[in-house]
């Protein structure tokens, strides 16, 4: 019995849970799209770089989709047994909230052990390397990369100009380049496509070109000479390649483990003691909250008595969402030294979980109305209350005329 219970609940649950996760994940990368154009439009990226770039983006999102979907799950799951009727059934045959709980906090251990991953190691690697991608696309592979539509100056002597590009600026489409030498003779070419790849040697460079024309121009004889060609090798000088730095420039590129041994070495600098701080307990206030979540969830997933009000729905993400505002914000405050790490992270922390353990309180040891109702019904009071003590009555007015 206890078992089937079990299965039913998490079935009821995990539909909700995998669906936020994926819509949320999919919301978040999309307000990045105008930066995975950018790959593809200017920097010359193709497909492989937006797939490495929303791999990349994809472990900073689930960090905040992970606990969402959590609420979403309980909330939604606990309210469909409410609406039903099931939930009040369960409760009448002696189930109580706490053996309810169980399965939302088995949800709640296994994504905190995810969380712990992403924000702990996943996401660090990956915000190197998405740092290192748009470093290598406006670097190109070789040292030298493309733009389209600029014209981008190859070497001393060499300008080229591309319609399209791919393979981070070395494959190009609808090219105009030109070369000039030391005594101010210009060769001009245009060509349907074109590559730059390194030459034998690997200390110089081509520039391949395909289909294309050249034309001479001799400013003192006054002569021009015209051609076609369907292949020309113009050579370069391949330039130093540039050398993308270490990870750890910053403390969303250190792991839980790094940022912990910063924290707590007296040789770190203050600056820098200070971000580590702030990151250490950001993120493990992302862990920690996880086991809150189903506390708050199943107490405003029960609607109002005779009701099927999604009420308790938006006031549960709402919460969620202000708390994870100013958990973002204290963790600013951290960062630039402004307030102490752990003061700033524990000032929305601990009265988020004040609020999650009290509702549940009042909803699994005080029967009667669903917490919904009672905060109705004391805002109510309280609103009449004030509303009393600030308006006077009016006096009555004589009447007669003197």
């Amino acid at each position: 019995m206890q078992a089937l219970l079990d299965r039913y609940i998490a079935r009821l649950m995990f539909v909700p849970l995998a669906a936020t996760l994926i819509v949320s994940a999919m919301l978040l990368l999309l307000i990045r799209m105008a930066e995975l154009f950018d790959l593809v439009v200017n920097e010359g990226g193709g497909g492989g770089e937006v797939l490495r770039a929303i791999a990349n983006l994809a472990p900073q999102y689930l960090a905040f989709a992970i606990p969402l979907g959590l609420l979403m799950g309980v909330l939604l799951a606990f309210r469909r047994l409410a609406v039903q009727s099931e939930l009040d059934a369960m409760l009448g045959m002696g189930v109580s909230y706490t053996r309810l709980l169980k399965v939302p906090m088995m949800y709640a251990a296994a994504l905190s052990l995810l969380t712990a991953a992403v924000v702990g190691y996943i996401q660090p690697l990956s915000v190197y390397d998405h740092e290192k991608l748009l470093f290598d696309l406006s670097n190109g592979g070789l040292g030298i990369s493309i733009k389209v539509g600029e014209f981008t100056a190859l070497g001393d002597k060499v300008v080229v100009r591309a319609e399209k590009s791919r393979r981070g600026g070395r494959d190009l489409t609808g090219v105009f380049a030109t070369s000039t030498d030391d005594d101010g003779r210009m060769v001009i070419f245009s060509a349907a496509h074109g590559e730059l790849r390194e030459a034998d040697d690997h200390k110089s460079m081509i520039a391949r070109l395909f289909d294309g024309k050249i034309v001479r121009l001799d400013p003192e004889s006054g002569e021009n000479q015209a051609a076609g060609f369907q292949a020309y090798d113009i050579p370069l000088d391949l330039p130093p390649p540039p050398v993308f730095r270490e990870r750890g420039d910053n403390e969303r590129e250190r792991t839980l483990p790094e940022l912990f041994h910063l924290s707590t070495d007296p040789n770190t600098e203050i600056s820098e003691r200070h971000q580590a701080q702030a990151g250490l307990y950001r993120r493990t206030a992302q862990i920690a909250i996880l086991f809150f979540l189903p506390l708050l969830g199943i107490s405003f997933a029960r609607p109002p008595l005779r009701s099927a009000s999604g009420l308790g729905v938006f006031l549960g993400l709402a919460s969620f969402i202000i708390y994870n505002e100013l958990s973002l914000f204290g963790e600013r405050l951290g960062f630039t030294g402004q307030q102490p790490a752990l003061p700033a992270q524990a000032a929305s922390f601990v009265p988020f979980a004040i609020l999650c353990v009290g509702i549940y309180l009042l909803s699994a040891f005080l029967p009667g109305e669903p917490p919904l109702t009672r905060m109705a019904s004391m805002f109510s009071r309280f609103y009449y209350g004030l509303r009393g003590q600030v308006i006077t009555p009016r006096p009555a007015r004589s009447g007669g005329q003197a």
